[in-house]
């Protein structure tokens, strides 16, 4: 079973080192791809490249979501897809012989558009609407207007782990409307949640918060 990580990246620091440091004591089955995004400061790249099969400098302007498709196009045939921050650094394994295409990895929260910053990303009439806009035309438009008022998955920090047949109905359904900075980011994290429940009506979440540890960065 083929198992790709992928690193999104923005001015890398200590933290970047820590993960893939992390990935190849715990994950030493995964190959790992670092793609950054659009740094100014790429320097941290040299202390990693012999750990890591590629780093992919592609001056990606959207975040998480434009670093994993980005990666997707160019490493289709892996049967596993760890998709983090790169400061989301791995502490205890988690076992993935068995994930299902009804499975996701992630750190999770219930609380659907709560405390979304949506305005200085796009200017919908509402976070709603926003939403709305990234699903509409796709096949899971009505999940979509059926659930948006719920509290519905939280994919936090863009980061899961999932079987190659849920990335490319992922992949295969990504709006147009992507991130250009942090708060549409956090909009993405809504956005999974929203894709990932309606792609698996029996969606299975795992819960790996207490597998990575999260280091809040505050970097541009």
């Amino acid at each position: 079973m083929r198992r790709l990580a992928i690193l999104c990246s923005r001015n890398p620091d200590q933290l970047l080192v820590d993960t893939v440091r992390g990935l190849n004591e715990l994950y030493s089955e995964f190959d790992i791809v670092v793609v950054d995004s659009n740094s100014t400061d790429v320097s941290t790249y040299d202390e990693i490249r012999d750990d890591v099969m590629a780093v992919h400098l592609a001056k990606n302007d959207n975040y998480e979501i434009g670093a994993y498709k980005f990666a997707y196009e160019l490493y289709p045939d892996y049967d596993v897809y760890m998709c983090i921050q790169d400061s989301f650094c791995p502490s205890i394994k988690v076992e993935l012989d068995n994930l299902a295409d009804n499975q996701i990895c992630c750190a999770p929260l219930y609380q659907g558009l709560h405390r979304c910053h949506y305005a200085d990303f796009y200017k919908p009439s509402s976070p709603h609407q926003y939403l709305m806009d990234l699903v509409v035309g796709s096949q899971y438009e009505q999940y979509a207007l059926d659930h948006i008022t719920e509290g519905f998955l939280l994919v936090q920090y863009n980061s899961f782990i999932i079987t190659k047949g849920m990335m490319e109905q992922l992949i295969s359904c990504i709006s147009p409307i992507l991130p250009t900075d942090k708060n549409g980011s956090a909009f993405y994290e809504r956005m999974f949640g929203l894709l990932f429940l309606a792609i698996a009506e029996d969606l299975e979440v795992i819960d790996v918060r207490a597998s990575f540890t999260k280091t809040l960065a505050d970097r541009q």
